[in-house]
């Protein structure tokens, strides 16, 4: 089912049509037996409209080419919304565009640059995919992938597809409003929506994770008491979780923070100060954190310690102690929720992704 087609030697491509001008030309074509030949086999065909209201050309009976297969409802959608998201960005657009020896479901060109882009709605094995990618470079041509199952060699443990530069793949799939959607990092974008962010160059490769510079986290504060003394107090926790430029997960513990724990960097220590010296916090009370020997393991490291006689909490003995809350499910935490500004961003390495930003601010 095409989407490009000839009359009156004029090309013409029926997602771009309004509805109106679809019915005219319809019209039209009935009045004055125009022939309507389609592109992609210089045959004649019609203009028909889909039970999703896509408008399409079809083949006329007996002239279908005898080895012609024709698209699915969810590849012909699918290969609109593309055209439609390569016109939102302001690049010219082709469907059915060959070259040479390859055959492109969408070309956008937009001076010297152009991109192919291909739908893959069945399944294609991964030496398949590379071969028409390295026909597309001999052209000058960057290849884009939306495939609905990918391949093994490139999908992860949870079926996401693993970021790689030479081959931009992604993943596609149909809501149940059937609807044409991308998946990227944790994001889910309309197809058309996503062409247009990749054309306007919001979408780009990066081999790492950069933290933003503001990060908004969870501080919980949970009573304990000290095993020397007695005196009931709060320790704290905070989720170790940060957002990256593009918004992905960056976990801290997999990051270097000198010798110290996440609870004791300043920007949280500043936080919980202040959360301490509200009124909202007034009845928190904490010990010092600071640098305590300890004789479990020998040596001095940033601690909890008692408010009242100093003595170290023991990093093992706490999480033992929020262990057993947990299974218990005796959990009483104060939760504040905190806007702070890191000292300096936090890399991660060896994150390749697609990063995506509404302002061009990547992780690298």
């Amino acid at each position: 089912m095409p989407l490009r087609a000839r009359i009156e030697n004029k090309e013409m491509i029926s997602t771009f049509l309004s509805k109106e001008e679809w019915r005219n030309l319809k019209d039209s074509i009935k009045s004055n037996n125009i022939d309507v030949i389609i592109a992609q086999t210089n045959k004649k065909g019609y203009l028909r409209t889909s039970k999703l209201g896509l408008q399409h050309f079809v083949h006329k009976r007996g002239e279908k080419p005898e080895n012609w297969n024709p698209e699915s409802q969810q590849h012909l959608l699918a290969k609109s919304e593309v055209l439609l998201g390569c016109e939102d960005a302001g690049w010219e657009a082709i469907s059915e565009f060959s070259e040479n020896d390859w055959i492109a479901d969408v070309i956008s060109v937009k001076g010297k640059n152009r991109i192919a882009f291909e739908i893959q709605w069945s399944k294609q094995t991964y030496e398949r995919t590379e071969e028409r990618q390295t026909k597309y470079n001999n052209d000058n041509v960057r290849g884009c992938w939306f495939l609905k199952s990918p391949s093994k060699e490139i999908r992860d443990w949870e079926k996401n597809i693993i970021a790689e530069k030479e081959i931009p793949s992604f993943k596609i799939f149909e809501n149940d409003n059937r609807e044409i959607n991308v998946t990227i990092n944790d994001n889910i974008i309309p197809l058309r929506a996503f062409v247009a962010k990749l054309l306007n160059g919001n979408i780009k490769f990066c081999n790492k994770f950069k933290s933003r510079k503001k990060q908004k986290i969870k501080i919980s504060f949970w009573e304990t008491s000290c095993r020397k003394c007695g005196t009931k107090q709060y320790v704290y926790f905070v989720d170790d979780v940060l957002k990256s430029k593009c918004g992905c997960d960056i976990d801290v513990i997999s990051t270097f923070w000198d010798d110290s724990k996440f609870e004791s960097y300043p920007p949280i220590l500043k936080a919980v100060t202040g959360i301490i010296n509200s009124e909202e916090g007034k009845n928190i009370k904490i010990g010092d954190i600071k640098k305590r020997f300890s004789y479990e393991v020998n040596k001095s490291y940033m601690s909890f310690g008692c408010i009242n006689c100093d003595s170290i909490f023991e990093d093992y003995l706490l999480m033992e102690e929020r262990i057993e809350i947990i299974s218990s499910g005796k959990i009483n935490d104060i939760v504040f929720e905190k806007e702070i500004e890191l000292i300096t961003p936090i890399i991660s390495e060896n994150k390749p992704h697609w990063c995506i930003s509404e302002t061009k601010e990547f992780c690298e």
